[in-house]
């Protein structure tokens, strides 16, 4: 009897092999063939009609995992958890951990790229980008009702500016501007200036 195969964890395991491709070489590097030949496949086409097909759910899938990834860190933390806590512990899922900057943030910011000049894929981006700024402002409106943030704080703006330094950063390690210690440190001083109150002195 022929082994039956996981159709859905093949589409994730190609999704894998295009971001380790893009890290190496960016997204122009990519070809089914190719992708196929990383994930130890004959070929990708059994699985995605095309390469657009292709990108789009290795694009999808980076953003389900990191969503799910941010998610699953705030229902883990306990309920005596301060929102600022939480929160602080949520920028570290904002910004790439030094092992994704290999492949997965080049995968974002290819993408991202792309965006500026691709109407369907800006689309998709702006619902992301709504989405995680309703959950971080979520936790920011939480830290001002419990009088962990100032009571004046919009948390909406405070997203906002969170998340774009977050992108900003990004890009700065990609291209050396930045290391990934000091990017994450600059993240963490904005997000303690938003939640300074009187009472932190």
């Amino acid at each position: 009897m022929p082994k039956k195969v996981d159709h859905e964890l093949q589409r994730r395991r190609i999704a894998e092999a295009l971001w380790r491709l893009v890290g190496r070489g960016g997204l122009e590097a990519v070809s089914m063939r190719d992708v196929a030949a990383e994930a130890g496949l004959s070929s990708a086409q059994h699985y995605f009609a095309n390469k657009d097909e292709m990108l789009r759910f290795a694009l999808v899938y980076l953003v389900e995992r990191s969503t799910r990834r941010i998610h699953q860190r705030i229902a883990d933390s306990p309920e005596r958890v301060p929102p600022r806590t939480v929160l602080k512990d949520v920028i570290a899922d904002l910004l790439f951990s030094e092992e994704q900057y290999r492949d997965q943030a080049r995968v974002w910011a290819g993408y991202l790229a792309k965006a500026t000049v691709e109407p369907k894929l800006a689309e998709f981006y702006q619902t992301v980008y709504a989405e995680l700024g309703d959950v971080v402002a979520g936790l920011f409106r939480a830290a001002r009702d419990t009088g962990g943030a100032p009571a004046d704080l919009d948390p909406d703006r405070a997203a906002v500016s969170l998340l774009a330094l977050a992108d900003g950063l990004t890009l700065h390690v990609l291209i050396g501007l930045r290391t990934h210690e000091t990017a994450l440190a600059a993240l963490t001083d904005h997000l303690d200036a938003l939640l300074r109150t009187s009472d932190d002195g």
